[in-house]
């Protein structure tokens, strides 16, 4: 889309060759005993909008004190996010699992969640909601003019899209 719009190249002349992934491997994955209400999988960098999402688990907890999320990854951000939970005394509803090198338990983690939450404002396409919609959940995503993952999503089939600009128009529903 961009190259079009962007570079004026005519769509006749543009082929795309689409990401992958192991469906095989996904499916022979089982779901994780540790179940939570939302996973979050990315690099832990400002533009994932991370802090985003745990200001509406903060919210979504009022009418669901119990709500569980997890977030795997680690990067720069990672410090702070973890200050922010603290801060917001959601420590018993945000678990850090960090950087999961196997991806089989990041697979059985997703399949025992009930929503990926993917915020990012600048995705080029997206790998992680890919693997989460082949474990069988739901994406919350936001329409961010540089997320390109949104073009993954069925408004209502297998996801949605939000306007995310705050923790109130980024809604999970559970």
């Amino acid at each position: 889309k961009e190259i079009i719009e962007r570079l004026k190249i005519r769509p006749d002349k543009i082929e795309v060759i689409p990401n992958a992934i192991n469906i095989d491997k996904i499916n022979k994955v089982g779901p994780s005993s540790e179940k939570s209400d939302i996973i979050f999988a990315g690099r832990l960098i400002s533009h994932k909008n991370v802090d985003l999402l745990i200001n509406s688990i903060n919210i979504l907890r009022k009418t669901s004190p119990k709500i569980k999320c997890i977030i795997l990854g680690d990067g720069p951000e990672a410090q702070n996010l973890k200050n922010q939970v603290k801060s917001s005394g959601l420590e018993k509803n945000i678990i850090f699992k960090g950087f999961i090198k196997d991806e089989n338990t990041m697979y059985a983690l997703m399949k025992s969640s009930k929503v990926f939450a993917f915020p990012s404002e600048r995705e080029g396409f997206g790998i992680a909601p890919l693997e989460a919609n082949a474990c069988g959940i739901p994406i919350v995503t936001i329409d961010a003019k540089d997320n390109a993952s949104k073009f993954l999503i069925k408004q209502g089939k297998n996801g949605l899209i939000t306007k995310g600009k705050d923790e109130n128009s980024f809604s999970i529903s559970l």
